[in-house]
């Protein structure tokens, strides 16, 4: 997932083990059961490489695109909006693959998780990316820093307000 590829781990384990296998043989044909051995392993660590470099790619466009997407927050939020529909703004405007992420964010909010963990949970999908660790933490700040109320079960039930 973290490579944009679209590749599940199975489809990864089995594109894999086809390269390597196709390897093995090329390189029996060719040579020795030990000179297969050697092309397996190197079709299979090519794999590894190809996928590694796609996320790399991707983690790098992120990164990218970070400012557009800061942008078009700040100008939700100017305009009245609240964090979760600037996000919700940034995920309709920004080009793929930070779309995704923050269109995964907003499902997130919508199924009612906090935005604490929703950030968490966007950084935790973009380790890499320098841009997004800032947002996320200069959004983690806030919210960590604001105290929870205390519930008082006797002044609930009185109708009375805590000031």
């Amino acid at each position: 997932a973290d490579s944009g590829l679209g590749w599940s781990i199975g489809m990864f384990v089995t594109r894999a083990a086809i390269v390597a296998s196709l390897g093995f043989l090329f390189g029996v044909t060719i040579g020795s059961v030990g000179f297969g051995v050697i092309l397996a392993l190197i079709g299979g660590a090519a794999m590894w490489v190809i996928v590694r470099g796609a996320r790399g790619r991707r983690l790098a466009k992120c990164d990218e695109q970070m400012p557009q997407a800061l942008g078009i927050m700040a100008m939700a939020m100017r305009a009245g909006h609240p964090l979760p529909k600037a996000i919700q703004r940034a995920a309709a405007e920004t080009p793929a693959p930070l779309n995704r992420e923050f269109q995964r964010a907003c499902d997130e909010l919508a199924l009612g998780q906090p935005i604490g963990q929703v950030m968490e949970n966007l950084g935790a999908q973009l380790p890499g990316c320098e841009a997004v660790n800032t947002f996320v933490v200069a959004v983690l700040v806030p919210v960590s820093s604001v105290p929870p109320q205390p519930y008082n079960a006797s002044v609930a039930s009185s109708g009375r307000k805590i000031t």
